[in-house]
């Protein structure tokens, strides 16, 4: 059984690179398709593709097309990233590497790919100067055996790492569930260079990668977060049209009585708040348009949280 002897720390799918705030989706425009030639399958990048890269360009240096990352319609709103654990070379019975064969962990990686370094060909790393208090969104995960996944953020500093923000998932999650992560700062410096990373591999607990483990990843965010959209999510209201032109209209089983509605900001700056006691229509006019994170809450303290598109 060949062990993963190195933590790779991989990358998810920038939607905007806005000022310090950096807001992630997954949806058509956000992929671009390439071909490896020589009748070779297609395979798909993350735009900007100046600003990430995949495994799956593996193939331009010669090696057989394996395709580790593409887009899936099994999103949380729209597409998402669907990371894919392969084997390059024939796998075990139980899906690990053979002596003759390398796991090939689902990544993205915020650097470059360097065609030059047969050896190393991932550049991890692009320019970053800012100090972001959370790191949130959305994700799914289906192990094979003991595999793990992981979710990271590094900020560096020459080489240095100045913060980071990090979770391993070790075990399935079925449902789509949200991941809200604080940076942790062991320095008083600004960095120059962020690493964001996600890998359907970690290792396992037992330090194996499993072929076939998948990493769904969707709507993340990284920036200045004053409040953060926990995990649990009861759903007991619908919310229409979304995404919107102009408005949402609110309603809710009657059984449930009145209602608290708060609406944020992806940096969780509260814009919206009232209580509700039928259904009811909400303008967002005067509001900037793009996505936002609603909160509802019961008379009886469940909550429902979930995101709204405005545009």
């Amino acid at each position: 059984m060949k062990k993963l002897t190195i933590f790779i720390f991989l990358c998810v799918y920038i939607l905007q690179y806005n000022a310090q705030n950096l807001s992630f989706s997954f949806d058509n425009a956000e992929w671009e398709t390439y071909s490896c030639g020589n009748g070779q399958p297609d395979y798909q990048e993350p735009k900007p593709t100046t600003f990430f890269t995949t495994l799956n360009k593996l193939c331009t240096i010669g090696l057989q097309p394996i395709i580790t990352v593409s887009q899936t319609t099994d999103a949380y709103m729209g597409q998402a990233a669907l990371l894919r654990t392969q084997v390059l070379g024939s796998a075990n019975p139980d899906s690990t590497p053979t002596l003759f064969s390398t796991l090939i962990p689902g990544l993205i990686n915020s650097g470059t790919f360097n065609t030059a370094n047969i050896a190393n060909p991932l550049e991890q790393g692009q320019p970053y100067t800012d100090r972001p208090t959370c790191f949130t969104g959305w994700y799914k995960y289906l192990p094979i055996n003991q595999d793990s996944a992981a979710i990271s953020v590094r900020l560096t500093k020459g080489g240095q790492i100045i913060g980071s923000a990090e979770q391993v998932i070790l075990s399935a999650v079925t449902n789509w569930t949200q991941f809200n992560l604080t940076f942790n700062y062991v320095s008083t410096n600004n960095p120059d260079t962020i690493i964001m990373s996600f890998a359907s591999s970690a290792g396992g607990q037992a330090g194996d990668g499993y072929k076939g483990s998948k990493l769904y990843i969707d709507e993340v965010f990284v920036g200045t977060c004053t409040n953060t959209i926990a995990d649990e999510n009861i759903i007991f209201a619908t919310l229409f049209p979304n995404p919107t032109t102009q408005h949402i209209e609110v309603n809710w089983n009657n059984n449930v009585g009145a209602i608290q509605f708060e609406l944020y900001t992806l940096e969780g700056k509260k814009v919206k708040e009232m209580n509700l006691f039928s259904p009811t229509q909400i303008s967002l006019e005067g509001l900037t348009k793009g996505i936002y994170f609603y909160q509802i809450k019961d008379n009886q303290g469940k909550i429902q949280r979930g995101k709204v598109i405005y545009q």
